[in-house]
């Protein structure tokens, strides 16, 4: 099977376990500066190529939004320990992926942005 180009891996596609990439699933604003950004990943996640860069891409997106034109206005960032990314992911996703995640808590963390990482599927991801 031929490597997908990037809109085939991309597209809106309601029955992956990431449906949008380019959208924030859920946001706060805190009040002073900061945002807490949730990303929800509602059936297991597998280690294929598709849904890999999905994630990847996902991540990428979210984090660049701190950093964005948008956020400085809409949410007060970048500003230190004012952000975060909840994650809660269905619990039988593939290791791998969890893997993924705990390598994008390093990277991330060196921008100043805490990774939450939840293996339930909770009705709320934001937590204080």
């Amino acid at each position: 099977m031929p490597l997908l180009n990037e809109n085939e891996l991309l597209f809106d596609d309601d029955s992956h376990p990431i449906p949008c990439v380019h959208v924030i699933d859920a946001w706060i604003s805190l009040d002073g500066g900061g945002a807490y950004f949730g990303l929800v990943i509602a059936s297991p996640l597998y280690y294929d190529e598709r849904s890999i860069f999905r994630l990847n891409r996902k991540f990428e997106g979210y984090v660049s939004e701190f950093f964005s034109p948008n956020a400085m206005v809409n949410y007060g960032t970048p500003k230190a320990g004012k952000m975060r990314i909840y994650v809660s992911i269905h619990p039988e996703s593939d290791r791998r992926v969890f893997e993924i995640l705990e390598e994008f808590e390093h990277r991330i963390g060196e921008k100043g942005i805490r990774l939450i990482v939840s293996k339930k599927l909770e009705s709320s991801v934001i937590q204080h």
